[in-house]
């Protein structure tokens, strides 16, 4: 493996599948073309949802500003403070469509040193360092001569682990977190001590738009995209991501990437 930085292809989610001549058996032709047919359509057909969300969220901000404006003339009282909550709370659902569309931005994959992606989490979240805890300086070490890489899109997989992070900080005291190479896989590793999620509702909190419970979302806020994005960058990245219980008490959450 080359150890420089270099692009990667598209991940085989967003790529358009390329033109070419079917050969073999007359059965393998066609169903090779119905499948790139469907694939193509699909990909379509997420283009088309994707544009009208965004025309959608964004003719919704201008309407809200003004409303935010007009509240803020009024005389402040308890049913003008929670009209202007409630507004504030469209608002930053809004922005929530906006990141969820364009989380398959056009950022070229690149090959980056795990060690190199553990220190932008350090440098990212210092202010937070004494609630955080990163692996020992053994292991950061053991990686960086080693040169274990994953190719990746940074900034997206950046957005992922703050994230995880931020809802580990979020309904925890603390946020742990630890790197294992399990079967070619690249694991990163994000253990809280907070209430974490019961095991039937770990699936529905992947799905997007999905809340716990109107308790976390009036302490919270957001619209229940934060781990909707982290599977959608994993699934772009031919990763994975899994939601256990932590020794700790809280949530644990492996993010897995191949290992170049």
């Amino acid at each position: 493996v080359q150890q420089n930085e270099q692009p990667m292809l598209k991940a085989k989610s967003t790529a358009q599948i390329p033109v070419f001549d079917y050969t073999g058996a007359s059965e393998v032709r066609e169903l090779t073309s119905a499948f790139a047919e469907f694939h193509n359509r699909q990909l379509a057909i997420i283009r088309e949802r994707s544009k009208m969300l965004e025309g959608i969220s964004h003719d919704l901000r201008t309407p809200l500003a003004r409303m935010k404006l007009q509240i803020e003339f009024l005389e402040k009282n308890k049913d003008t403070i929670s009209l202007n909550d409630e507004v504030s709370s469209m608002v930053q659902m809004l922005d929530g469509y906006l990141e969820f569309i364009a989380h398959n931005s056009r950022e070229e994959p690149m090959r980056v040193l795990v060690a190199s992606a553990l220190e932008r989490i350090q440098s990212d979240w210092r202010q937070e360092s004494a609630r955080l805890s990163l692996p020992p300086e053994e292991v950061l070490q053991q990686y960086a001569k080693s040169k274990v890489a994953i190719f990746i899109r940074p900034q997206l997989l950046r957005r992922a682990f703050d994230n995880v992070i931020s809802n580990a900080l979020r309904y925890g005291s603390h946020c742990w977190i630890e790197v294992a190479i399990v079967e070619k896989q690249m694991q990163f590793i994000f253990c809280d001590d907070g209430t974490g999620i019961p095991e039937d509702e770990r699936e529905k909190v992947l799905m997007p738009f999905y809340r716990l419970d109107s308790a976390r979302r009036s302490h919270t806020g957001g619209s229940g995209l934060g781990l909707a994005l982290v599977r959608e960058t994993m699934m772009t990245h031919e990763g994975n991501v899994e939601l256990n219980d932590a020794p700790q008490g809280g949530l644990r959450i492996i993010l897995s990437l191949p290992v170049a």
